[in-house]
């Protein structure tokens, strides 16, 4: 008895049969030449590949970023005055204005000299302070004695290094009662500053500035006050040990220094500054 494969189809035997006829009826030439068109067929592939991307690559405009330098208006000394205080003392201070709204100096150099008409040096020191952006500052040169009076004040701003402050809430310092004391040798002028901030502030600078009934600066001092507790009241004072008349008007600046990390305080392991890119 003859056995026949199960899944055999007549049909696929007489494909086979056919394809088979044709392969051995062509001429192996052709087999040859598809066999180098299609081994040339690859670098050919790989030379257009490149040639077509290196077209596109050409075409695509690249996106050009263009860094302009910010342009930093410079510090103006915008006034200096030198104080004859008697007894041979003198004192002085210079208004520094920064006229940049988003730009300030944490660090600003500075030199300070009291030289007679002639350009002989009396006394001078060099210094620095920070400066807020779009602010006058009032920098005070303390007394000091000397036997030949100063006519001029040279007031040498360094290089100024200009950096936006980070950003903070609104700070919020209260100048209460303040009185002015003249005695025969000596003016004083005592307040009370209140923080209104919701955080301890390490140090709080504090220039004053006397006007009289012309609007004239007549006097000028300095104090600062440390670790000055949220809602707390302090009182102050300012001395001089001469009398200043025809006081109209006092102004008193609190200044902070923002650029400084260290200025408030929160709580342990807590700072405003933490969460300022």
């Amino acid at each position: 008895m003859d056995f026949q494969p199960v899944n055999q189809n007549p049909r696929t035997e007489e494909l086979f049969l056919i394809i088979g006829d044709r392969y051995r009826s062509t001429n192996k030439l052709w087999f040859k030449a598809a066999l180098i068109v299609l081994i040339a067929a690859l670098p050919l592939y790989f030379l257009m590949k490149f040639a077509f991307t290196q077209i596109f690559v050409s075409a695509i405009e690249p996106v050009r970023i263009i860094y302009q330098q910010a342009v930093h208006l410079p510090l103006e000394v915008i006034e200096k005055k030198i104080f004859d205080l008697g007894d041979g003392t003198y004192s002085g201070y210079v208004r520094v204005k920064n006229n940049n709204s988003e730009w300030g100096v944490p660090e600003q150099g500075y030199r300070f000299e009291f030289k007679t008409t002639s350009g002989s040096l009396i006394t001078g020191t060099d210094g620095a302070t920070f400066i807020l952006p779009f602010s006058e500052k009032l920098i005070v040169f303390p007394r000091f004695s000397s036997s030949t009076k100063p006519d001029v004040v040279n007031f040498v701003l360094k290089e100024s290094n200009f950096i936006r402050p980070p950003n903070l809430p609104p700070l919020d310092f209260e100048i209460q009662r303040r009185s002015l004391d003249l005695q025969t040798n000596q003016t004083a002028v005592n307040a009370v500053i209140v923080n209104r901030t919701p955080f301890k502030v390490s140090r709080v600078d504090m220039p004053v500035l006397l006007y009289d009934n012309q609007n004239q600066i007549i006097g000028v001092n300095y104090t600062n006050i440390n670790d000055l507790e949220s809602s707390e009241s302090r009182s102050f004072q300012y001395v001089w040990y001469n009398r200043i008349n025809n006081v109209a008007r006092v102004e008193i600046i609190p200044e902070i220094n923002i650029y400084n990390k260290d200025i408030f305080v929160t709580g342990p392991g807590a700072n405003p500054f933490d969460n300022i890119e």
